[in-house]
């Protein structure tokens, strides 16, 4: 994917972009599963947040 100037310059004042039939839905299903099995899993890989235990980073 290119970029065009107007998104260059929009990603410089905002520091994103977003781009709303980026994925199809059957991939956005995909993610929000693999999103569930990684809250619901214990390890060292999974830092927790203090303050929202249900929260992941």
């Amino acid at each position: 994917m290119r970029l065009d100037e107007a998104q260059i310059a929009e990603y410089d004042c905002r520091g994103l972009l977003f781009f709303s039939a980026l994925l199809q839905q059957a991939e956005t299903a995909e993610l929000q599963t693999g999103l569930t099995d990684i809250l619901n899993r214990e390890g060292p890989e999974i830092i927790r947040e203090k303050q929202d235990s249900a929260a992941v980073r």
